[in-house]
């Protein structure tokens, strides 16, 4: 593969030293990486169906959008991974090459059912790794960039098509009201604001009211607690102190929707983020570093 993360304990420590937290970290990435390049397939993608014949998930659309996003999300680390100059950087940028094709292949997807929306996830993901490609130094000579912006043009299109009339998105819909879905989350809203915000940046062209209603959308679930509402309602709450809206239930809400308001300009400070970062390691029972 071009390195060696090198040998490891089952635990995750290496062989004849005490491991730090930093050591530990490099060489997950490291194994990351190597993974990320050894199970890309063939066509460029990363994922897909197994067992699909499931009672709910048996639509080739679902599995279809989880694999575009999936391989956004794998693109856009191993861009990380290239820009930081860690790992094979021939083999990496091949791999990115092929995922970005791929995604610029996919932006079709379509509505799994009346009730499925999932192929939000692939236009949020899709979005976000074309759009940062299309502004990669590492990549601003390559011949396939046009084809990579016209593939964000298309996700950020699908992407204002489906936002709910409270500015966010979802993943599913109620099969029994109107076309648009109604119904959205904090948390995917959020990584749809980066998303969008990352077109920005790379300029790619969408309607600027898309992006400022999921940013209100975004601010209306925060809660005095720190907490988000898992959903995007008019008045959000807690309910009660043991709920999914509660800081303990919003765990792996808060700090992405703390990054969406933050880099779109809302007031979210420093202490907010470590807030945010002290409660996650806090209360998540599998999160505890044992060095």
């Amino acid at each position: 593969m071009g390195f060696a993360p090198g040998r490891l304990h089952a635990c995750g420590e290496p062989r004849g030293a005490a491991a730090t937290p930093g050591d530990v970290t490099i060489q997950a990435i490291q194994r990351g990486t190597a993974y990320l390049l050894q199970s890309q397939n063939k066509d460029g993608s990363w994922g897909g169906p197994q067992n699909a014949a499931h009672e709910f998930w048996s639509n080739p659309e679902t599995h279809r959008s989880w694999q575009v996003g999936t391989t956004g999300l794998c693109c856009m680390t191993l861009m990380d991974q290239w820009q930081s100059g860690a790992g094979p950087e021939a083999e990496i940028a091949a791999a990115v090459k092929r995922a970005l094709d791929y995604l610029s292949g996919n932006t079709d997807l379509k509505r799994p059912s009346d009730w499925d929306t999932d192929n939000t996830w692939g236009y949020i993901y899709g979005l976000q790794a074309t759009s940062r490609a299309s502004a990669f130094p590492k990549l601003a000579k390559a011949p396939e960039r046009d084809s990579w912006r016209s593939a964000a043009e298309q996700f950020a299109k699908q992407l204002k098509r489906y936002q709910s009339p409270n500015g966010g998105w979802g993943y599913y819909a109620d099969d029994t009201a109107s076309w648009r879905s109604e119904w959205a989350t904090s948390f995917m809203t959020a990584v749809s604001v980066l998303a969008h915000l990352e077109a920005k940046k790379a300029g790619i062209p969408f309607d600027p009211e898309v992006l400022a209603k999921a940013v209100k959308a975004v601010e209306r679930c925060k809660l005095p607690n720190g907490a988000y509402s898992y959903d995007v309602m008019a008045t959000p709450r807690t309910f009660s102190s043991e709920t999914i809206n509660d800081v303990k239930g919003s765990l792996g809400r808060i700090q992405v929707c703390n990054l969406a308001l933050r880099r779109a300009g809302v007031a979210i400070s420093d202490a907010d983020l470590r807030t945010g970062l002290d409660e996650f390691f806090e209360y998540h029972k599998s999160s505890t570093w044992r060095g």
